[in-house]
């Protein structure tokens, strides 16, 4: 792999129309990567597939791993997106006990699994080969921030003390597991079943 700057895109489109086409060619990157998988394609295959010319595409990305990685950037924003929304609307409501709250998190977390699902999941498995683990290691710790300002206001009911050791055990292990299902049975991220053994897990982790 090259330096890290060969990851970058290498500039953003400043109108419309280059904006558009920005938009088809990572929108044909993550077809072609869901159909033929990351080491079948090329930037010309990508080119080809969003009816673009390669030089257009080279103005803009140096490379395919450049633009995997922007795609990878683009679902953890879409995923972080929906674990904010979630967890804001627990913040909202009053009285809600430690079950909940858990289960929110839980559930929100699940939820962030579906957001473009079948490119996460390719994504998830990819992006390892590739300079992108930082970008991996962010959204982790922005989950984790968000959980523990969610446990802070149910403190006094939890038997951990250290609230940023417990997010980072609470969302490690949600997360490690849920990982798990995305390679082994993805069906179990759809099953409550599933969902309510993890809430229990963390409550038992998290109850005095």
């Amino acid at each position: 792999m090259g330096d890290s700057e060969d990851l970058k895109p290498r500039k953003e489109p400043a109108q419309e129309r280059s904006r558009e086409m920005v938009e088809r060619l990572l929108e044909a990157t993550a077809r072609l990567l869901i159909a033929e998988g990351y080491r079948h394609m090329s930037t010309n295959r990508i080119a080809k597939e969003a009816g673009v010319s390669v030089g257009s595409l080279y103005q803009y990305f140096p490379n395919k791993d450049a633009m995997v990685l922007a795609l990878f950037e683009r679902v953890c924003e879409r995923q972080t997106a929906v674990v904010v929304e979630k967890l804001s609307e627990m913040a909202e409501s009053e009285g809600a006990t430690l079950e909940l709250a858990v289960r929110a998190v839980v559930h929100a977390l699940l939820e962030a699994t579906q957001v473009d699902a079948e490119l996460s999941r390719v994504l998830l498995l990819e992006v390892t080969h590739l300079e992108g683990f930082h970008l991996l290691r962010a959204w982790l710790e922005r989950i984790r921030a968000l959980v523990a300002v969610a446990m802070q206001s149910k403190a006094d009911t939890l038997r951990p003390r250290d609230l940023d050791v417990a997010s980072f055990i609470v969302v490690n292990a949600v997360n490690g597991i849920l990982y798990s299902a995305e390679i082994e049975n993805r069906e179990l991220l759809t099953d409550h079943r599933f969902a309510d053994e993890l809430i229990e897990l963390i409550i038992r982790y998290l109850r005095p």
